[in-house]
């Protein structure tokens, strides 16, 4: 008996069970393709196991990119800008840390429409409508910015430049990972920074839940 063939591409022999095609699907599609152009839902294996090893190992590469944006922040004593900066991880994790798609592309767009607003009021020559990542940042900011009172606007924007230009240091230069700035983001606030009780309790519910697929492998 032979592996089915992969439901992702139809060409190459699926070995895994993909919950989220119903069918079976590649090691290859599997790797190159989940969180991106597959919904993977949260209780698969191999999603699971592919998070975990991305964060852990991409989270203290974070952390170095991310001292070094900080440092002006630091000889400033800029506490205001300090605290801004790690709220906007936080809220990015919430976002994404039990969310089974999502790339730096996404991101980065969320992060630039903030800053387009913190800045100057320009007149768009094309408005595009915002994406639910964008509204969801834009309101947690703006809600942060009235119930804290600081940093001003103009200097909240310096924080998302930092962030934004942390991102764009993690990303894969050949864009073959499309989740590399993220996963390093989501590691970097597991590892360094916390993660929030309820965004815990919720990953602890959820890991409950998680599947073991069978592998499937060609019998001789």
């Amino acid at each position: 008996m032979t592996a089915p063939v992969c439901a992702y591409c139809g060409r190459d022999r699926g070995r895994r069970p993909c919950p989220a095609l119903g069918g079976a699907i590649s090691p290859a599609c599997c790797g190159r393709h989940r969180g991106v152009d597959i919904d993977c839902p949260a209780h698969c294996k191999y999603f699971k196991e592919h998070e975990e090893y991305q964060r852990r190992r991409l989270g203290p590469e974070f952390q170095r990119a991310w001292l070094e944006a900080m440092e002006p922040f630091y000889r400033e004593r800029a506490d205001d800008l300090f605290d801004f900066e790690v709220y906007l991880e936080r809220v990015l994790y919430a976002e994404y840390a039990l969310k089974p798609r999502g790339t730096d592309a996404e991101v980065l767009q969320a992060l630039e429409g903030l800053r387009a607003e913190l800045g100057p009021i320009v007149v768009a020559a094309v408005e595009t409508p915002p994406t639910e990542t964008e509204r969801h940042l834009h309101e947690a900011v703006r809600e942060y910015l009235e119930r804290v009172g600081r940093p001003a606007p103009e200097e909240a924007r310096r924080a998302v430049e930092a962030l934004i230009a942390v991102m764009e240091t993690l990303r894969d230069p050949n864009g073959r990972d499309a989740r590399r700035a993220l996963h390093g983001l989501l590691g970097h606030v597991e590892q360094f920074l916390g993660v929030p009780p309820e965004i815990r309790q919720a990953q602890e519910e959820q890991g409950r839940l998680i599947e073991t697929p069978k592998i499937l492998r060609p019998e001789d």
